[in-house]
């Protein structure tokens, strides 16, 4: 039988809408696509997707924040229960004539850890021209110059199909074997800057902080401007608890790419660290200029007006994170200590509840919950909640 053109599209259900215009732009440009909307008609799920995958040239993978398990969490795949089966079938392919190719429908990653990419294929900032790179790398064509041809060189498809299926492992949550794939990577293609990189993010990801220094350094000498791997040299000196060198790493960052939206905000975090508070707040500032929707940076502006006792600017700071971001538990708790220092208790009950309700196990938001009853009287309640916080932390009565 000859060997499969066609593509499989795999993403998780939340993410529909923006898949069904990817693959009517992959339509558009010549290219074969299997999507279970069309194709998988009646019968039994995983066995048509099965032959569907072991018929199919090239696994197209749509990376979301709703596709991913959240970080820290021990069991290594996707959130989404049929992404993640499909996915699981992808990694049974011959690597020989069989590719794994994540795209990204959002800027997303492993906490404050995110992969640069060689090829990486990135549809939320020009939509149409990813389709048209992606095309390009899948066999058919771009819509923008219909002349344009792929132009990779042999020795960058294979660096783009090692490359595509290490990225594939760490937005899957297994650390482990992106790492050990990028080692192979990094020995065929030492000179690469971006592999060095990635290797420096798994190596975050999974606690290996000096390691992840030294690739980052190695990344740094062969491309000195990279802001990327100064971010992530920041954020490991962070975890190293070293805020000077932080701080340092970031402005490198922000030197080589002024709109460094995120570099500002981790700036404004380290700034914080070191007592310097008015720096701090125009750190987050600027980076809501540049990008008003980072949730970190209105949650962490929030926890530095709580710290000044500015509490009526702390709460609309976590409003907005919250409105960008609804499940972000902490911002929920810290809505709930801000309306409590307003004294609006029955309100700050209200969002320690939605802090639980998103994070059961939040110990935190179960004793802020626990005091928050004890100012309202209810006592009773206020002791199992207690209770419950204790446990949570593997405390004694």
């Amino acid at each position: 039988m000859g060997k499969r053109t066609q593509v499989f599209l795999s993403y998780a259900h939340e993410d529909l809408p923006t898949v069904r215009k990817i693959y009517k732009g992959l339509k558009e440009r010549d290219v074969e696509v299997w999507f279970d909307k069309e194709d998988l008609g009646p019968g039994r799920w995983k066995i048509k997707i099965t032959k569907a995958i072991a018929r199919s040239r090239f696994f197209v993978i749509c990376i979301s924040s709703a596709a991913l398990r959240k970080t820290g969490d021990k069991t290594p795949g996707f959130q989404d229960e049929e992404l993640n089966t499909a996915y699981q079938i992808a990694q049974e392919q011959s690597d020989q004539d069989f590719a794994i190719i994540p795209i990204r429908l959002e800027d997303c990653g492993r906490g404050d850890f995110r992969l640069s990419g060689f090829q990486q294929y990135d549809l939320f900032g020009d939509f149409e021209g990813g389709l048209d790179r992606l095309a390009l790398h899948i066999g058919g064509c771009s819509l923008s110059d219909a002349k344009i041809k792929e132009a990779l060189s042999e020795d960058a498809k294979i660096y783009d199909r090692l490359m595509g299926k290490a990225e594939t492992y760490f937005y899957a949550g297994e650390i482990e074997k992106s790492s050990n794939l990028l080692e192979t990577v990094t020995e065929l293609f030492p000179d690469y800057a971006v592999t060095w990189h990635n290797k420096g993010v798994a190596f975050g990801t999974s606690g290996f902080y000096e390691r992840a220094l030294a690739a980052f350094d190695q990344a740094l000498e062969i491309k000195p401007d990279y802001a990327d791997a100064w971010y992530h040299k920041g954020i490991t000196f962070h975890a190293l608890d070293q805020h000077g060198e932080a701080l340092d790493a970031f402005d490198q960052a922000i030197r080589i790419k002024p709109d460094y939206a995120q570099a500002w905000s981790n700036k404004g975090v380290y700034l914080r660290a070191l007592g310097r508070n008015e720096e701090a707040l125009s750190a987050y500032n600027e980076a809501l200029k540049i990008e008003p929707d980072i949730a970190e940076a209105w949650y962490n502006k929030g926890i530095l007006f709580l710290s000044l006792n500015r509490y009526e600017e702390g709460l609309t700071a976590f409003n907005r994170a919250i409105n960008i971001k609804l499940d972000y538990t902490k911002a929920w708790n810290n809505k709930g200590v801000a309306l409590g220092a307003l004294n609006q208790g029955e309100e700050a009950l209200a969002a320690f509840d939605q802090a639980i309700k998103i994070e059961p196990e939040f110990a935190g938001a179960w004793l802020n919950k626990g005091n928050a009853l004890s100012a309202l009287g209810r006592h009773e309640e206020a002791c199992l909640a207690l209770e419950k916080a204790r446990s949570l932390r593997g405390e004694g009565k």
